[in-house]
């Protein structure tokens, strides 16, 4: 077993299916709070933290859990991931639904394997 730190950052791939959810969402089509670094590309943490401000005002779960994601994440973490989000969000539309009912449907499972509404 290795001694050394776990690198507790999220992951690119952790986020894109919450992004998608989110982008899915009526109203959020352009990015809503996540908009100033997903599609305008402001990385800095400041920004980041922001979103998280914005998130827990707006008292939404999954505002939350993405904001805190994207504060957790560095600058070119933010950077790469506005790339992969970029193309990702220029797929043919039924490739994207096909990936959101799939990673919906996990999420749902979780929840109600922890006993939790999703």
């Amino acid at each position: 077993m290795s001694n050394e730190p776990k690198n507790d950052k999220p992951t690119i791939p952790e986020i894109i299916p919450l992004l998608t959810e989110w982008y899915s969402r009526p109203g959020n089509g352009v990015g809503g709070i996540f908009h100033v670094i997903l599609d305008d590309g402001n990385f800095e943490p400041c920004f980041a933290k922001s979103a998280v401000e914005d998130a827990h005002q707006l008292k939404d779960p999954l505002a939350i859990e993405i904001a805190e994601m994207l504060a957790q994440m560095t600058s070119t973490q933010r950077r790469k991931l506005n790339m992969c989000w970029q193309s990702y969000a220029k797929a043919p539309v039924e490739l994207q639904e096909q990936r959101l009912r799939s990673v919906v449907g996990k999420r749902r499972a979780v929840s109600q394997d922890a006993g939790v509404e999703p």
